[in-house]
């Protein structure tokens, strides 16, 4: 049994439509402009803290360092961030120094908080313990 088809006048199929449209275009480039946007707000602070945590590891693999009292630790790690361009980095509230018979405990705790857009925030914590040994 066959079937009939009915051939129109233009048999040959037309192509369809081959490429991006312009409508998926500006989504890319909505899409790519918000990743840019959070990449560009959200990579700095963990670059800072990464710093940071190089700074104070460092500190507790200092030979010396169990020798420096609260006040002098304060102070050198001031010091530290002022040299890696972290001063404005708030180290009285977010740096917790405490003495103990087994050696020293610092304790970095912070959060930054980054505007993203009108009343949205990003808002990145952070806390790392070290400790120096006597």
């Amino acid at each position: 049994m066959k079937l009939f088809v009915r051939k129109s006048k233009n048999s040959a199929m037309k192509p369809g439509q081959a490429g991006v449209g312009l409508m998926d275009v500006i989504m890319i480039i909505i899409i790519v402009s918000m990743l840019t946007s959070i990449g560009l707000k959200v990579i700095p602070p963990y670059l800072e803290h990464r710093t940071m945590d190089k700074i104070l590891s460092a500190l507790t693999e200092d030979p010396s360092a169990p020798a420096y009292s609260k006040y002098e630790l304060r102070e050198l790690i001031a010091r530290r961030f002022d040299l890696n361009q972290l001063g404005a980095f708030d180290i009285g509230n977010n740096i917790e120094v405490e003495s103990s018979s087994r050696g020293t405990s610092i304790a970095l705790s912070y959060e930054v908080r980054e505007s993203l857009a009108a009343n949205i925030d990003i808002v990145m914590t952070f806390g790392d313990d070290y400790f120096i040994s006597n």
